[in-house]
């Protein structure tokens, strides 16, 4: 766990909002094309972060972590059942990180056991640690909005790219 994000709530700019909107991996279009993918390249780990992406997925793609905050598009849902052997909750406020959260994607990245962490407040930007602390080889699957479920196969060259981005955010804490 790297201690330059580990330790401190930190928070997105402006100028990374914008950047963020362009996604972090291959954008397809369906669960099919997203399994078809995973079967392709296989996966240490896999993680789910979205409602959308989980209630879309987890029939079809066994996920090691899911991270939910019980809303689609900001709007409240029906909680997603998920057979998890353990549940983390965690608050993390919009266009934040906090220490928390990353401190329970980290825990769940050395779990034998399927982990669910469900966020009080949003998980959009949790993608971002997951694929930092992910071990390489490891699949982490997002929703773009109006673009797509996005499937990011995490390699040496994805890490140094979240780890700029995550050092361009502003520390709050």
């Amino acid at each position: 766990m790297p201690s330059e994000f580990a330790n401190k709530d930190i928070k997105i700019t402006e100028k990374l909002r914008a950047e963020l909107k362009k996604p972090l991996g291959i954008v397809t279009k369906g669960a099919e094309e997203v399994t078809s993918l995973i079967q392709k390249r296989g996966a240490k780990k896999t993680i789910f972060v979205g409602d959308s992406v989980t209630r879309g997925l987890i029939d079809k793609v066994d996920p090691d972590v899911v991270i939910i905050d019980n809303k689609i598009m900001r709007k409240p849902i029906e909680p997603i059942s998920v057979d998890a052997q353990k549940t983390i909750h965690v608050k993390n406020p919009r266009g934040h990180i906090t220490a928390n959260a990353w401190k329970a994607i980290s825990m769940t990245m050395v779990s034998n056991s399927r982990v669910k962490i469900v966020v009080k407040g949003e998980e959009d930007l949790l993608t971002l640690p997951a694929i930092e602390l992910a071990p390489e080889g490891s699949v982490v699957i997002y929703g773009q909005p109006n673009q797509g479920i996005i499937v990011n196969f995490v390699d040496g060259s994805m890490k140094e790219k979240v780890r700029r981005i995550l050092q361009s955010m502003v520390s709050v804490g």
